[in-house]
């Protein structure tokens, strides 16, 4: 009986801490800081090359390009 009791107790103390903090919040719209400086937007692109004939390993990499200028930011590639 007495953990049966405990447990009703705890769970209606979480229930009016729950209501009361529903009641009291004032919450707002998160707003967002403006930051002037350069902004990118970047694509990421993987690529893996079979083998052939005149290249007997693959051949994989990634670049990334910034799509606002249209510039390589990174670029790797390697035979494995």
């Amino acid at each position: 009986m007495k953990p049966d009791l405990t447990m009703k107790l705890l769970l209606g103390a979480i229930a009016v801490l729950l209501g009361l903090n529903l009641l009291t919040s004032t919450a707002s719209p998160a707003m967002a800081d403006r930051d002037e400086g350069p902004i990118g937007t970047y694509q990421i692109s993987s690529y893996v090359v079979p083998p052939t004939d005149t290249r007997p390993n693959y051949m994989r990499g990634y670049y990334i390009v910034d799509t606002r200028t249209g510039e390589v930011e990174y670029e790797e590639d390697t035979v494995w």
